[in-house]
């Protein structure tokens, strides 16, 4: 059953105001009390509420992790001796040892070079370009680059350097920009060679026919002479407003990527790495490209030329008897 609201409340008043009478009406409100009730009263607070006893803190220590995780051993790597260090190396120094790592080599071109042999040294590197797989000799080519800049021309000979002819075949268009790197172009190979061979540039043009597409820009190595041998050809167009690179940064682009293809023909050494697009190629002729990858690429365009038989004369005696 529902209680009436009209009963409810005048209940709920009374009651309320019955509790507060009930309690209140002996209180003085109005008069302050005195230090001695205070006093009082306080005491017994006190004695109602004891003091708590003071907490202890403790340090918290963490648990101790344990690293589940070994640390991985130092791979060990072959060492290779340094050799007889008095006699002048060739340009296969240390080639003749076989299944090493580039590690291995690099490790003992750190050595030589601390010992100031730095021709060793420099060969210790190449070789760790020229006879291990190395797809990428980013250590090796900053090495080769300093020691290189240190060290006289591999060969001082001009006579014992092998004449290359590089065939460079371009539009017209571009003819008169490839005629004004010809030199820059030659010292370039020179020096990238260490004078091994002795750069001949034929630069050749063909006109543009109209309505047909301009010819590419063709690039090709080979020997001199009646006979020759060649590197395969590569070929790209040139567009200045398109091109990234610079003309000549694509020319030695197509000329160590012609010489690359080159070298899948060729035993006993490993061809150059590919380039990525954060490499020079201009310097990458000099470090990717090492001087026995240049001896051994004159080796392989050398065409020997047979001599003239020797003439053969035939002089006939007059007889006496006539």
């Amino acid at each position: 059953m529902r209680i009436p609201l009209y009963i409810c409340l005048p209940l709920a008043i009374s009651l309320f105001g019955g509790l507060l009478w009930f309690g209140a009406h002996d209180t003085d409100f109005t008069t302050e009390p005195s230090d001695a009730e205070i006093t009082s009263q306080l005491s017994e607070w006190k004695a109602k509420h004891p003091t708590l006893p003071p907490r202890q803190f403790t340090t918290a220590v963490a648990p101790r992790i344990e690293n589940s995780q070994k640390p991985a051993p130092t791979k060990e790597y072959p060492t290779i001796p340094d050799g007889e260090l008095t006699i002048s190396p060739g340009l296969d120094h240390y080639s003749e040892l076989n299944d090493l790592p580039t590690e291995s080599y690099q490790k003992l071109a750190i050595e030589l070079e601390t010992k100031a042999k730095l021709q060793h040294s420099l060969l210790a590197w190449e070789r760790s370009i020229d006879h291990c797989d190395n797809d990428h000799p980013t250590k090796a080519h900053k090495a080769i680059t300093q020691l290189r800049q240190a060290l006289p021309i591999w060969n001082t000979d001009s006579e014992q350097s092998f004449p290359l002819a590089i065939h460079i075949h371009t539009p017209e268009a571009h003819l008169e920009a490839i005629e004004k790197l010809r030199e820059p172009v030659t010292q370039t190979l020179l020096d990238s060679s260490s004078y091994i061979i002795r750069p001949e540039l034929e630069i050749s043009s063909a006109e543009h026919r109209p309505g047909f597409p301009a010819p590419p820009i063709r690039i090709w190595l080979s020997s001199t002479g009646p006979e020759t041998k060649q590197t395969p050809q590569l070929t790209f167009r040139f567009k200045p407003e398109d091109d990234v690179f610079s003309l000549e940064e694509q020319l030695y682009l197509a000329i160590y990527r012609s010489i690359s293809g080159q070298f899948l023909q060729i035993s006993n050494i490993q061809p150059p790495a590919p380039l990525s697009t954060q490499d020079s190629a201009k310097s990458a002729l000099g470090t990717y490209l090492t001087r026995r990858h240049w001896k051994m690429l004159s080796d392989s365009l050398f065409v020997e030329n047979e001599p003239p038989p020797p003439a053969v004369i035939i002089i006939e005696e007059e007889s006496d008897q006539e």
